[in-house]
């Protein structure tokens, strides 16, 4: 029969630890998982109410009294450059 030694004792119970650790890791993750169910979380959300937007605050004056912007015109012209990789310091030239 081979004698155990403190260190073979400690290695056992730090491994025993930590197999009881996984075990109920395992089993928390699976409560939530498979059994516990998120409608029951949302049957304790109170209810909302109806939204109503009240339009009424445009009919004051001063929105009344706000002028369109212009259009702006078209671009007329040529875009961009030929070549864009080319420096603007050869194209001064």
């Amino acid at each position: 029969m081979a004698i155990a030694t403190k260190t073979e004792e400690k290695k056992q119970k730090l491994l025993l630890i930590l197999l009881i650790i996984i075990i109920l890791l395992i089993i928390f993750v699976g409560y939530f998982s498979f059994f516990y169910s998120p409608r029951e979380k949302m049957k304790s959300i109170p209810s909302f109410r109806k939204i109503k937007i009240d339009f009424s605050i445009f009919e004051r004056e001063i929105f009344k009294n706000l002028q369109p912007f212009i259009e702006i015109p078209s671009f007329e012209g040529k875009f961009g450059r030929e070549n864009p990789f080319i420096p603007y310091e050869i194209l001064k030239e």
